[in-house]
């Protein structure tokens, strides 16, 4: 699991490096020498990031420094917040893998127009969906994105579960179209003698799932229940 909270540890580090380079609300905020010097230095006076919790500073007017720095939950991180101020919707910035950027930055990384994205997301689409999923030509309609099942706080599509677990796609949505939720549809043993494919336990589940996220260099989310 050490590679697990390595990786999880370094995306922490290069989005605070990218949001005090970036962010306009953290103009005034900067970074020890120390912990710019390399990423050795952060884990020496920070450790690793434990499941759950995430960087806050104490001060939130403050700088990044051993002496001003905690693991935290985002609870206690949202109540300790200066409140912000006010800035556009192009101008507000997403963390994606460690990288911060504003909306119209990504709009342009992910060759997309900010209005089809601005129009996703007062939808309610996630930052994700909403840069990454195709926009129809025909009559240019926007695709809308799959449905999605939530285990442990994370949410995915019915293939991107069944990629994780093994199973396929039809079986895990007949599973569903019976009752199941998500998690049950994977972990409840297969009853027939004729297949010869063994649900995964949850505990397997977990871990592949930290796998399907380290193969991929994403980062769970820090709002996620503790895997």
């Amino acid at each position: 699991m050490t590679s697990v909270y390595y990786t999880r540890t370094l995306n922490t580090y290069r989005a605070m490096r990218q949001r005090v380079k970036k962010d306009p609300n953290y103009a005034t905020i900067s970074i020890c020498d120390r912990w710019l010097e390399s990423f050795d230095n952060f884990i020496e006076d920070m450790g690793y990031r434990p499941d759950a919790m995430t960087l806050d500073r104490i001060d939130p007017k403050g700088d990044y420094e051993p002496s001003n720095c905690r693991w935290t939950t985002n609870d206690i991180q949202s109540k300790n917040r200066v409140p912000k101020k006010h800035i556009s919707l192009a101008e507000s910035t997403y963390e994606i893998n460690g990288e911060v950027k504003s909306l119209k930055d990504w709009c342009k990384h992910f060759k997309i127009k900010y209005s089809v994205v601005k129009k996703r997301m007062m939808g309610k689409w996630t930052i994700l969906e909403a840069l990454t999923t195709p926009v129809s030509t025909q009559g240019q309609k926007i695709k809308q994105p799959n449905k999605t099942y939530e285990y442990s706080g994370i949410s995915l599509s019915l293939e991107k579960w069944a990629a994780i677990s093994g199973w396929q796609v039809r079986s895990l949505r007949l599973r569903i179209q019976q009752g199941m939720n998500i998690k049950d549809a994977i972990t409840t043993p297969v009853k027939s003698n004729r297949s010869k494919f063994i649900a995964p336990t949850e505990d397997q589940l977990k871990l592949m799932i930290l796998d399907y996220y380290d193969q991929y260099g994403l980062e769970l989310d820090e709002n996620i229940s503790t895997l």
